[in-house]
């Protein structure tokens, strides 16, 4: 893990098998000043993995969070932990990782031999489902009788690949409602999404009835053959018309007819006995491959940073623990 330039970093990757959206040279732009940013690559000749971190001082403590990795072709145990093991030198009290690359014994084996231990608490879910959207979709009775539903609404489905700053706007109303309506705390801002939809591997997809737009979706499309669910919103005429499962329908036909996309990754998947489990139910009631992700890990340079960093993110911080 040898730090990298931005230009040798992206250069490199640019052709590699997974390169995770939350690595995307606009995302990681969007989500922290460049200042912040740290780019890695191993010292293979060629290099085989690679990741952005960024840098976060919380109270007295320096941390590099890294979301997401990279690799030319999946990794061995032994290359993890090259990649890895050298974390101790990096300079940083913790160093926070979540992956959303395919869960891998050889990959959690790597990690442990690098230092890396899973963290006291889990504040993420590393469950997804992958739905062929290029082989007919199958879904369960509430989505039928929702899909069914809708059509008697005449709901229009749109696909913006160059989205107009009110186009922008829309979105982010509906976005802000969503998160006043269900308190959640920052989540995404206007500049963010104008950064992001200015790459073309991002693009929204809305549903509008009646000129209003109703519904909508951001997603990511890989360079293998896959997208990702990023952000989605409805809403409250939306949800009454069940215009989210006309525009996930929709934006699947789309993709499959229009792009070489063949897999979408729905999103990360919650089950729990909470009240949220409906956004595990919706997403789950389209048949495709349950899987998981190789989620968190982390290294703290001192024992009693573990257990304190659980702490701040549960009682001050209010993260939800699953």
């Amino acid at each position: 893990m040898t730090p990298a330039t931005h230009d040798i970093f992206y250069s490199t990757i640019s052709s590699w098998q997974w390169v995770a959206h939350t690595q995307n040279d606009i995302w990681c732009r969007s989500m922290a000043d460049a200042t912040q940013l740290r780019y890695f690559l191993d010292n293979r000749q060629p290099a085989s993995m690679g990741c952005v971190g960024y840098v976060r001082q919380k109270g007295p403590w320096k941390m590099l969070c890294i979301m997401g990795d990279c690799y030319r072709t999946t990794p061995s145990a032994k290359q993890v932990r090259d990649f890895y093991k050298n974390i101790p030198q990096l300079g940083f009290d913790i160093v926070e990782i979540n992956l959303n690359s395919l869960y891998s014994p050889e990959y959690e084996v790597g990690m442990r031999l690098a230092g890396l231990l899973r963290p006291v608490g889990l504040f993420s879910t590393t469950l997804s489902k992958y739905i062929n959207i290029q082989q007919p979709l199958s879904f369960d009775k509430s989505w039928q009788r929702n899909l069914k539903q809708c059509q008697q609404y005449e709901l229009t489905f749109n696909a913006i690949e160059q989205p107009s700053q009110v186009d922008i706007q829309t979105y982010m109303q509906m976005h802000n409602e969503m998160i006043e309506r269900k308190q959640f705390s920052g989540y995404l801002s206007q500049p963010q999404l104008t950064n992001l939809l200015k790459d073309p591997h991002f693009l929204l997809t809305t549903v509008t009835h009646q000129n209003n737009t109703i519904a909508g979706m951001v997603l990511y499309k890989e360079n293998n053959n896959r997208a990702v669910s990023l952000y989605s919103v409805t809403t409250p005429e939306g949800r009454n018309l069940s215009a989210s499962y006309w525009l996930y329908k929709e934006t699947f036909t789309y993709l499959a007819q229009n792009s070489n996309v063949h897999t979408f990754d729905i999103g990360r998947l919650a089950p729990s006995i909470a009240d949220k489990n409906s956004v595990f139910l919706f997403k789950n009631g389209i048949d495709g491959q349950t899987v998981q992700y190789n989620g968190e890990w982390l290294w703290c340079k001192k024992k009693w940073m573990p257990l304190a960093l659980y702490f701040l993110k549960k009682y001050v911080w209010k993260r939800t623990q699953v």
